[in-house]
């Protein structure tokens, strides 16, 4: 099951925004800072929550501050009526529409919200700043990070008790400080057993983290010489004697990290000062990966949503997170939503994106606009079938017959598919690779022949046992099917391979189009090479769809 139409109204930085139709896709959102984007992490972040949120607090995310008392958890957009503020989920393969607002908040009851929750998993930049935000002298503690993060998402696999949910009533018994007098010896029993369960539950899950924390570091980010340790020091209510009151110790989630020099582990003392910010990203994300792993795994709907995750990484380590969303299997069932400002990380990861996952993944773009009749600033989002607006704009200006304008967004379309789908600069090589999809099959029978060549290459090695007389027969008999196989490929590669279209794109490309960009008045422009043109670039996109 996968989100396919999400409709945020009058809620942080959107206002009266069209649903935004995920069609069941993977997503991938550029949004220019103050753009919204991290509206969209929130609005699915609040809309899951609220499956285990007191019906209050839901209200209060839905009401202004001014319409109750204190009121510091409104989302709801400043210039809009909180009555009309909402989030609107749609799935596919469902005719249930999934609401969270004011005066709607039956999505509690829902139990394929409540299990996305538990499955899901939201990361965005300050959970990553967060993990390694240490002073030098400070020996690096989680369990805060665990606490605001992560234990909401986490359940006991055998109880099924959510450990976040456990928290809470700890939190709640020790305010009253109970203690072994006969008035409040209930409540202090109650408290240390929960504590000594929690501090189980907590224990088994660190433990379970490791391991595959450590496979993403040596797997996906290739640090071979690098193992990590997460451990627990448990919670403890105790007081030091009988003179002094109880005081509640949190349970310290520690960190060590070793890195193995002449086949001796070298503990590293203080991480946040000995790596670098993108291997300390990497780290943070490959414990994050794992807890990913540990969820629930019994739902229907699983989101991975990631909010500006790689600013601290370089190119070559954010290629390396996106081969992981592609090729983890622990990831595959769930639909991903990438959220970036980062102009240069949309275009490589789209790129990669389009050769790899091209039917899966679905583009946005997200600028601030003006609403010039209410004077604020506005999202405008640039859906993914606006991004082939050349060709329909070609399409217009040759209906108006405007010819040269239609030529030159001809000529803009040629270029952005070429860039686009092959990625290649020189046109030669670019046209070679885009057939290779056209001509699967006959790669295929090239590497059928290709093996009967080695067949028979094999034969050679049995030339020196055969007898003097008809050795130099079948070493003749060899060599004739080794040409004639080799003949066969030649032919698939130089006659058959279909190149027809892509040699007539470059031909209007150069014959047509770019004279018409340069303003070459020695080339006169007909309405039927504009008709082909259009034609051809039409047969050009269908080709990738």
């Amino acid at each position: 099951m996968k989100i396919d139409k999400l409709e945020i109204k009058n809620f942080k930085f959107f206002d009266e925004v069209e649903p935004l139709d995920f069609d069941g896709k993977n997503i991938l959102v550029y949004g220019e800072n103050g753009s919204g984007k991290s509206t969209i992490y929130w609005a699915l972040y609040t809309l899951l929550q609220s499956s285990i949120k007191d019906d209050i607090k839901i209200k209060e995310y839905f009401s202004h501050p001014t319409n109750t008392i204190l009121n510091n958890s409104s989302l709801v957009n400043i210039y809009a009526d909180d009555n009309d503020s909402k989030i609107e989920l749609f799935l596919k393969e469902s005719e249930e529409e999934f609401i969270i607002s004011k005066n709607m908040i039956t999505i509690k009851t829902n139990e394929v919200i409540k299990k996305s929750l538990y499955t899901s998993d939201f990361i965005n930049y300050k959970y990553l700043f967060r993990f390694f935000n240490f002073f030098h002298r400070d020996k690096i503690d989680l369990f805060n990070l665990f606490e605001y993060e992560i234990l909401h998402f986490l359940n006991d696999s055998d109880s099924n008790t959510n450990l976040y949910d456990l928290w809470k009533e700890i939190i709640n018994l020790e305010k009253d400080k109970p203690n072994q007098s006969s008035d409040k010896k209930e409540n202090y029993s109650k408290l240390i057993n929960k504590i000594d369960n929690f501090n189980q539950y907590l224990k088994i899950i660190i433990q379970n983290l490791n391991d595959p924390t450590n496979r993403y570091l040596r797997d996906a980010f290739s640090f071979n010489n690098l193992k990590l340790q997460l451990s627990i020091k448990e919670g403890k209510y105790q007081r030091e004697n009988n003179r002094l009151p109880y005081i509640f110790h949190k349970p310290k989630i520690n960190i060590e990290l070793f890195i193995l020099k002449d086949e001796i582990n070298e503990t590293i003392l203080r991480p946040q000062s000995y790596f670098n910010e993108a291997k300390l990203t990497a780290i943070a994300l490959s414990v994050r990966l794992a807890i990913t792993q540990i969820k629930l795994k019994d739902s229907q709907l699983k989101l991975l949503v990631l909010d500006d995750l790689l600013v601290s990484l370089d190119m070559s380590n954010r290629d390396k997170v996106l081969d992981i969303l592609l090729n983890d299997e622990n990831l595959r069932d769930y639909q991903k939503i990438i959220l970036t400002h980062d102009r240069s990380f949309f275009e490589m990861a789209k790129q990669k994106f389009n050769y790899i996952q091209r039917r899966k993944w679905k583009y946005f773009e997200m600028y601030v606009d003006i609403d010039d009749e209410k004077e604020i600033e506005i999202p405008y989002i640039k859906t993914d079938g606006q991004v082939y607006e050349n060709l329909q704009r070609a399409k217009k200006h040759f209906q108006n017959k405007d010819y040269p304008a239609s030529a030159n967004y001809l000529r803009k379309e040629v270029e952005r598919l070429f860039d686009e789908y092959l990625q290649i600069n020189n046109l030669e090589e670019k046209i070679k690779l885009s057939k290779l999809k056209e001509n699967e099959q006959l790669i295929w029978d090239i590497q059928k022949d290709l093996k009967k060549v080695l067949k028979v290459l094999e034969q050679f090695k049995n030339c020196e046992r055969m007898p003097d007389g008809i050795q130099a027969q079948k070493c003749k008999e060899f060599s004739q099917q080794v040409i004639c196989s080799i003949e066969s490929i030649c032919q698939y590669i130089y006659d058959d391979f279909h190149f027809e279209e892509f040699e007539d794109v470059k031909m209007v490309l150069k014959n047509i189009l770019h004279p018409q960009s340069h303003n070459d008045s020695t080339r006169p422009l007909y309405k039927r090479e504009l008709e082909r043109a259009i034609d051809l670039l039409d047969a050009f996109n269908r080709i990738f769809i």
